[in-house]
């Protein structure tokens, strides 16, 4: 079972596009909480106290990444030159 913590990018961490808007990657981070947060009753709450807090802070970490404009570019380029950044991904 593939899990959050196997994605590559930031992008498909929060299962949006490169060229998400904010509001997209707002939604996405407010899910990843929903989903994996300590009051969750979902069928995530399978996976451990111990791996839930290293999806959130990866969540954490990602959301402040992606929603500082100076910052996500500076990611992006990163991402560029490891050729690791389309647009569309993950589709």
């Amino acid at each position: 079972m593939m899990t959050p913590m196997d994605a590559y990018t930031h992008y498909e961490f929060f299962e949006v596009a490169a060229n998400a808007s904010s509001g997209e990657i707002r939604n996405a981070y407010k899910e990843m909480l929903a989903m994996y947060g300590a009051d969750s009753l979902s069928t995530y709450s399978l996976f451990t106290p111990r791996e839930r807090e290293r999806i959130l802070a990866r969540a954490e970490s990602a959301f402040q990444i992606l929603m500082d404009e100076e910052t996500r570019n500076a990611y992006d380029k990163s991402l560029l030159t490891l050729g690791g950044l389309s647009p569309q991904m993950p589709g």
